[in-house]
C-alpha cells in the first residue's frame, strides 16, 4: 500500500544526532514494526529533537526531507560558490544539503530561482526524489524511459492519477514500475498529500535497498 511505502521516507531532526544504538521516547518498537523499520536504521539517516523525542507523526518539509535522502543515500553535501536558490542562501542550515541534493539531480525547485524550503512536502515529491535517485544509480532515463502510452498505462493503475503533477508523472510512473509504491488500499496514489517523519524514513529506508 503506498501508506506503507510511503512511510519509507526518512526522518528529520532539528537537533541531537541520532546514534546507532539510540532511543526515543516517542518511537517505540510498535511503531516502527508497523512500517518494517527498526528504530536502529531511523537513527542511522536522521536526527531527533530535544527530551529524547522523534515525533514520528509531525509532517516533513522539503528541506527536511532533502536532508534525509542524502543521508539515506550517501549523497556528497556541496558547498556551491553562489546558491541555485534564493530562499537557500549559504547561511541556511540545509544550504549544502540541497546543493548537493541538486547537483546529484535528485531534487528540483518550485520555481526557477526559489527551493520552497519549508513548504511540506508532498506524497509525488517525495516519490520523485527517491525515483530519480533509483533511475540514475540503476542507468535509466526518465525523460525517455516511457512512451506516452506506456505512462498512461502505468498511472493507470491510481485513481486519482489525474492530480498527479504533469512535471512529475514520470517520476510517479517509474516509482510504480519498480514496486517503490503501489498505491493505498483504495488504489489511490494521493500525490497532494503530506508526509510524516515515519512515513518519509520508511521510505527512504526501503529504497536504500534499491
Amino acid at each position: 500500500a503506498l501508506l506503507a511505502v510511503l512511510a519509507t521516507f526518512l526522518v528529520l531532526g532539528m537537533s541531537g544526532l541520532a546514534l546507532a544504538d539510540q532511543t526515543w521516547n516517542d518511537l517505540p518498537d510498535s511503531v516502527t514494526a508497523k512500517y518494517g523499520i527498526t528504530d536502529n536504521q531511523v537513527a542511522g539517516i536522521s536526527e531527533g529533537y530535544p527530551g529524547g523525542l522523534w515525533r514520528p507523526f509531525s509532517n516533513v518539509n522539503r528541506a527536511q526531507f532533502t536532508k534525509m535522502a542524502v543521508a539515506a543515500f550517501d549523497i556528497s553535501l556541496a558547498y556551491s560558490a553562489l546558491a541555485s536558490y534564493t530562499d537557500v542562501p549559504k547561511s541556511n542550515y540545509y544550504y549544502p544539503y540541497i546543493e548537493g541534493a541538486k547537483a546529484a539531480g535528485i531534487v528540483t525547485g518550485t520555481t526557477a530561482t526559489t527551493f520552497s524550503p519549508n513548504l511540506k512536502i508532498t506524497r509525488q515529491q517525495a516519490l520523485a526524489i527517491v525515483a530519480r535517485y533509483i533511475a540514475k544509480a540503476q542507468g535509466y532515463d526518465l525523460a525517455t524511459m516511457y512512451t506516452p502510452d506506456e505512462l498512461a498505462a502505468l498511472l493507470s493503475h491510481f485513481g486519482d492519477a489525474a492530480s498527479i503533477s504533469p512535471d512529475l508523472k514520470d517520476e510517479v510512473a517509474f516509482a510504480f514500475d519498480m514496486g517503490i509504491t503501489t498505491g493505498d488500499d483504495y488504489g489511490n496514489i494521493k500525490p497532494l498529500a503530506n508526509l510524516t517523519r515515519i512515513q518519509a524514513a520508511a521510505l527512504l529506508i526501503r529504497a536504500q535497498g534499491l
